[in-house]
């Protein structure tokens, strides 16, 4: 493999940053129901630096109940 000045890496396997978070709660203000809205999935990420912060967002599911 030839290698090119705008190549990227090399690159590792990082480590998992984001997880399942069923701790992460919060009350739902039209069923009244505490929601665990990060217990089943994290996914998506996007991270913006503000004031020398790095704010990250992103998109979560809870376990759907029935």
């Amino acid at each position: 493999m030839t290698e090119h000045s705008w190549t990227l890496g090399p690159f590792s396997t990082p480590e998992r940053v984001l997880d399942d978070r069923p701790e992460v709660t919060f009350d739902c203000p039209v069923s009244g129901d505490r929601i665990a809205w990060a217990a089943k999935d994290l996914f998506n990420p996007a991270a913006v630096v503000r004031d020398g912060r790095i704010c990250l967002l992103v998109r979560a599911e809870d376990h759907v109940t029935s």
